[in-house]
């Protein structure tokens, strides 16, 4: 998220605007300093002196612009995405330390011309530079306030970005999965084994309503068990291996202990038909898929790289729905490698 200064913002890009602020906020201080000095010398009166207002106002028009630089500066080199504490601390540093050699500057010409070069007590430049501190400690916790605003508003934009696009992710899958070509491949493989292997196609119509039943049973779901998402892959898997025959294969090795890990429904099946719309899967180049676990304890779904001369079209939906629905759930990344013979997709467990 880049935040801008509210400083630079255009209320504030307006001199005009931006001096009358400083001069009321420059006049305020000059006040309270005043009822300060009452309250701490009996001697002292209220308004006794308009040149002692003099000097305060200068002091924070003339620190205010200079500070407003320090801070959009500051932007550009430390940032506040990049460490509150660092920048606040920063900032406030830089500030007080500005405020100082301006105030001090102000107030060493005052008192050259109005008090005949009579030096104030410590004491009273202690009270001025802790007024001075005020100030800056305020301006900074209203930048630091600006910029939580946005990022909370930010953060809220993103959330319903991440819902909206996790559920088209799930209406996408859910139409992915029973589009007519597979319905139409699966049935015409029924037809065929009803004839030829009635017991086979018994078990083929069990399995295909599964995969039916865990897409709907799933569709309203973030997460699922790990374990019953690879009963629906094998379900899955056993509708195209009776299909592919002996050009299709599966090598799965994983854990039980992982059963109970959390995983995107649907998200083996996208890669596996993922992998058979772009590779080639014939008897003397077999497609092999292997599924496994990492020593990161990431779900890896390899499979050998043998891209097809021209490849299916896609929607382009598979992959990147499974990153962006990922990302709604954790930080972890998923990992796509491709180097001259596998390509994989490394799913992070949650």
């Amino acid at each position: 998220m880049s935040y801008k200064d509210p400083m630079n913002e255009p209320v504030f890009r307006n001199p005009l605007v931006r001096w009358v602020g400083l001069l009321a906020t420059g006049i305020f201080c000059s006040f309270l300093i005043d009822v300060t000095f009452a309250l701490i010398y009996p001697w002292h009166r209220i308004f006794s002196s308009w040149s002692s207002y003099l000097y305060p106002v200068a002091g924070v028009l003339l620190g205010g612009e200079a500070f407003r630089l320090v801070i959009l500066k500051l932007n550009r080199k430390v940032r506040w995405e990049d460490g509150l504490w660092t920048r606040a601390i920063i900032e406030i540093l830089l500030g007080f330390a500005l405020s100082l050699m301006i105030t001090s500057c102000i107030r060493w010409i005052w008192m050259l011309t109005f008090s005949g070069g009579t030096f104030v007590r410590f004491s009273d430049e202690v009270i001025i530079a802790f007024f001075g501190l005020l100030i800056v400690t305020g301006i900074v916790l209203w930048d630091l306030g600006i910029f939580l605003i946005r990022k909370w508003r930010f953060s809220q934009v993103q959330v319903e970005r991440f819902r909206k696009e996790n559920a088209e992710s799930k209406f996408e899958t859910l139409r992915a999965q029973v589009n007519p070509h597979f319905l139409f491949n699966s049935l015409n493989t029924l037809s065929s084994l009803i004839h030829e292997d009635p017991v086979k196609a018994s078990q083929f119509i069990r399995e295909l309503s599964d995969v039916y039943r865990y897409i709907l049973d799933t569709r309203e779901k973030d997460t699922v068990d790990l374990k019953d998402e690879l009963l629906f892959m094998r379900s899955y898997m056993f509708l195209l291996q009776l299909r592919h025959q002996n050009r299709l294969f599966l090598e799965e090795s994983i854990p039980d202990h992982y059963g109970s890990r959390q995983i995107v429904p649907a998200a083996l099946q996208l890669l596996i038909e993922n992998a058979i719309k772009h590779n080639v899967a014939s008897a003397s180049k077999p497609l092999t898929i292997r599924l496994f676990i990492d020593e990161h304890e990431y779900l890896v779904v390899t499979n050998n790289l043998q891209r097809k001369d021209e490849n299916a079209i896609s929607s382009g939906f598979g992959l990147p729905s499974i990153v962006s629905r990922y990302a709604f759930l954790t930080d972890k990344p998923v990992q796509v490698n491709e180097d001259e013979s596998c390509f994989s997709v490394k799913i992070p467990l949650i």
